[in-house]
């Protein structure tokens, strides 16, 4: 247990910043030209296609779970959790009913990079995590892309070199991966319930 914390240490400070970042002031947000901004056919097309990449997300994350550790279950893995010492992103701003959308994204888009460190160093030999490292990547440069077009300021934070981060293998390692992939798939949960509800049917 102690070779897997200090695995972590190097890359602590990175996930600390991300997570205070979680927690920076919401993009103002006029809900007038919200309106307007989605029932544009556009930014429709944004949401259903970063909407469906999140999906094929979501189930690779699961079958590398099963993969990686086919007889771990969540609450059996509680204390380990607490001993990883990972304060893992929330996504407060994407669960009122109200919630502005815009300060939802870019909330998310941070929470991104997070699981970018995270999954890169720690699951980037399976080819299933490799694939879902690129589209986490993708989908942060689409909603980059689309605040703005929007003309919507984004939080910005220093740029890192991530290449040098690398986790060592350890007979624990495959519970490490599972709890990552595991607290991931609860990120994108919220991110699709936020996508969706800002889908218009009629528009």
């Amino acid at each position: 247990m102690h070779s897997v914390t200090f695995m972590f240490a190097s890359c602590i400070w990175i996930l600390l910043l991300l997570c205070t970042l979680l927690k920076a002031a919401p993009v103002p947000e006029s809900s007038g030209e919200a309106e307007v901004i989605i029932g544009d056919p556009d930014f429709q097309k944004f949401l259903s296609d970063n909407l469906e990449l999140s999906d094929k997300m979501y189930k690779l994350a699961a079958a590398e779970q099963n993969v990686t550790c086919p007889f771990c279950k969540d609450e059996q893995l509680v204390l380990f959790k607490e001993q990883l010492n990972i304060s893992f992103p929330h996504l407060e701003e994407c669960l009122s009913r109200t919630f502005q959308l815009f300060p939802c994204l870019d909330k998310v888009d941070i929470g991104l990079k997070f699981y970018h460190v995270l999954l890169a160093n720690a699951t980037a030999s399976a080819s299933k995590t490799a694939e879902i490292v690129t589209d986490i990547s993708n989908l942060s440069a689409n909603i980059r892309q689309q605040m703005t077009l929007l003309g919507i300021t984004m939080v910005m934070y220093p740029n890192t070199d991530l290449s040098t981060l690398t986790l060592s293998p350890t007979e624990d390692m495959s519970i490490v991966k599972y709890i990552i992939l595991s607290n991931f798939r609860a990120f994108l949960e919220t991110v699709m319930r936020a996508l969706q509800s800002k889908q218009c049917v009629q528009c």
